[in-house]
């Protein structure tokens, strides 16, 4: 997935900038991603064991968690910057835990079906776009501005982190508790977020002060987007990270039903071998700002669009040659490319954008690179339907690659004038 931020030479500006505050907010982000890895192979396995979802079925259930962005996205970001990012972030947390509780509670009365799935994950996504917006929003009032990469970085090993261990834990825990049981886990994990964001209620932001946005709801998005649109740097980037998700997301939806249906793995396997991108994501992440300072950022970027085209690639040779080392492999290369495509585009945006107009820049961005999401899901999950979920990667692989050799020069030429 394609969202993020750059250093300027891979500078790490120092520790001594991170404050109690930033750790506060970087627990509370790093426990709930922990859980959310378990949802990540729980809520599909639930589809694909107990519901006998089709290809359609899983591009459907994939797309509704992320429509969200796409329908709110532009009028949460205005929200936030009217209103207290910390309330925001702890009533997500506490509508997460209640909606992907109804899970296991469904299962244990009878009463699961792909409608009760497509629901929580509706829910759960629009409690996913009012937390995300608001956490990247008050981020940097907790660091200083020399300070936001390292503060980035720290939160993207904690993803990588959650990539590495959630998967792995994801599938013990299916195995010895059923799917819908391990979601309890998910669930808790909101909670303990919410306790830690709790004493952040009481303190004040040490960055640059946040001037309120009291316009009209309709102006002020306006007003986030119109930024957007004079920003070359920032237009370019979204265009790039947009279309790369349109792909990205097909190979996301479908990569589970390609592991239970064509290569007969089970839980415990499929869920050690998801946690291999978690291995990638960690090393990415730490090697990121050493990365750009040998090959600049676009060409971090157009690494990670071709990256992402191998994984693509992986997954389709997958069932025919090599299958479970091939589905690692694939694994590999996309826990590589996320990292390294995120570090290097929140913090631009970040650094770029006035204080009072981060929340809506932040939304805006956000709807513009992960609209495609949705979309790529429906589309590919139809089109597995239509031709068959191997033929479906392979599809992928070369939309990818067109990104990428589309994208190259423009995304150059921005990062060596940002």
């Amino acid at each position: 997935m394609t969202e993020s931020a750059v250093s300027p030479a891979g500078t790490d500006p120092g520790r001594r900038h991170i404050s109690r505050r930033f750790w506060l907010l970087w627990g509370a982000e790093s426990v709930s991603l922990f859980g959310t890895q378990v949802t990540l192979i729980a809520v599909p396995l639930v589809a694909v064991q107990q519901l006998q979802a089709s290809g359609f079925m899983m591009g459907l259930l994939s797309a509704v968690g992320w429509l969200p962005v796409a329908l709110l996205g532009l009028f949460v970001g205005a929200y936030v910057d009217r209103g207290r990012p910390i309330r925001i972030m702890t009533t997500a947390n506490l509508v997460r835990l209640v909606v992907i509780s109804l899970i296991p509670l469904a299962h244990a009365t009878g009463s699961l079906n792909i409608g009760v799935l497509l629901v929580v994950a509706f829910v759960v996504g629009i409690g996913a776009v009012f937390f995300d917006v608001s956490y990247q929003t008050y981020l940097p009032q907790t660091v200083p501005e020399d300070a936001l990469a390292t503060a980035n970085s720290r939160l993207e090993l904690s993803r990588s982190v959650a990539q590495l261990l959630g998967p792995a834990v994801g599938g013990l825990l299916i195995a010895a508790l059923s799917a819908p049981t391990a979601l309890l886990i998910d669930a808790a994990s909101f909670g303990v977020g919410v306790l830690l964001l709790a004493p952040l209620w009481r303190t004040r932001a040490g960055g640059p002060a946040v001037k309120r946005n009291n316009r009209a709801l309709l102006a002020s998005v306006r007003e986030g987007i119109g930024f957007i649109r004079t920003n070359a740097n920032i237009t370019a980037v979204i265009v790039a990270a947009s279309a790369s998700n349109l792909f990205i997301s097909g190979a996301m939806a479908l990569q589970v039903l390609l592991a239970i249906k064509l290569l007969d793995m089970s839980p415990q396997q499929l869920g050690a071998v998801l946690a291999a991108e978690g291995v990638a994501a960690l090393a990415a992440a730490a090697a990121a700002p050493r990365l750009t300072r040998h090959i600049g950022e676009g060409g971090v970027v157009f690494a990670s669009f071709c990256l992402m085209a191998a994984g693509a690639m992986l997954l389709f040779v997958a069932p025919a040659y090599g299958g479970l080392a091939m589905f690692a492999g694939s694994q590999l290369c996309f826990g590589l490319s996320g990292p390294l495509i995120n570090i290097t585009l929140v913090t631009m945006r970040q650094r770029l954008t006035p204080p009072e107009l981060l929340g809506r820049v932040n939304a805006a961005a956000r709807v513009a690179i992960m609209c495609t999401l949705p979309v790529g899901s429906v589309v590919f999950g139809a089109l597995a339907s239509a031709i068959g979920v191997r033929q479906t990667f392979l599809v992928v692989a070369v939309g990818l690659l067109i990104v990428a050799l589309l994208s190259r020069g423009r995304i150059r030429s921005v990062t060596t004038t940002a």
